[in-house]
């Protein structure tokens, strides 16, 4: 199949792609070019906020993987310039949109918004999903919430603080006397659970926590 990732050179774009190209697809990553993209992946370089630069370097493909959507005008941009020129829609949101949780696991219809600690963060993601639901009305699309997502690779001091403070004899901080509750997510499921969303029907227009 011929995916398309839009990032595809940080943390799990990277995880994704290598994947992706292991089990023989044709993988395309969009990005602007400012790091080293996986090899073997066919690099379309384009701002995915500039119409234009878009226009110049999609085309036809069958799975698009959002990795690096933020915003809802991000979605509008690429939908628009895209259409229906793609059979499945995949696009990773955050658990961070989640405010004030008290137990888990979270069902997907909690309350949800803008979340005290994430802030404007967890507002766009949230209001991007609701862009998705919005405009993808003939094709379809599927929405992945990750918690915390750890593995080799990770550009961001989460497991590392942890090892660091380990390896420097320096005391670990746990909130609330320990009782918080922080689910973590290894890469490599992440990464298994996007591809078994392949043009798999019981995923089609819906929502899930991973």
């Amino acid at each position: 199949m011929k995916i398309l990732v839009l990032g595809g050179n940080q943390f799990l774009g990277k995880a994704l792609c290598k994947k992706l190209l292991e089990l023989g697809h044709r993988v395309y990553a969009l990005n602007r070019g400012t790091r080293e993209n996986p090899l073997g992946v066919i690099h379309l370089k384009a701002d995915r906020n500039n119409t234009e630069e878009l226009k110049k370097v999609v085309s036809n493909i069958d799975i698009v993987i959002d990795i690096s959507g933020y915003e809802p005008k991000q979605v509008e941009i690429f939908y628009k310039v895209m259409k229906e020129n793609f059979k499945q829609y995949i696009y990773i949101s955050s658990a961070s949109i989640y405010n004030n949780v008290q137990s888990y696991p979270i069902n997907e219809d909690e309350v949800i918004g803008k979340n005290e600690i994430w802030g404007v963060y967890a507002e766009n993601k949230y209001l991007s999903e609701m862009k998705i639901k919005e405009l993808f009305k003939k094709t379809f699309y599927t929405i992945f919430r990750p918690f915390y997502i750890y593995g080799i690779g990770n550009n961001l001091n989460r497991e590392n603080y942890i090892f660091s403070r380990i390896e420097n004899n320096l005391p670990i901080y746990l909130p609330n006397k320990g009782e918080e509750i922080v689910q973590f997510g290894y890469v490599d499921d992440l990464v298994n659970a996007i591809i078994y969303s392949f043009n798999n029907k019981e995923f089609y227009n819906n929502i899930f926590n991973i």
